[in-house]
């Protein structure tokens, strides 16, 4: 579901869906999906 259209001062267009947000340049269209990270506990001794 498309949630929101964005023009933005360098004449890219970001549109908005439940599943991410993509950028288009008139050329490309650029995915910034989340990126899932498995669940792990890192530490570090200092």
């Amino acid at each position: 579901m498309l949630c929101v259209i964005l023009d933005a001062n360098d004449g890219s267009i970001w549109f908005g869906f439940l599943s991410g947000v993509y950028r288009y340049d008139g050329e490309i269209s650029t995915d910034f999906k989340e990126k899932r990270v498995r669940n792990k506990v890192y530490s570090r001794k200092f």
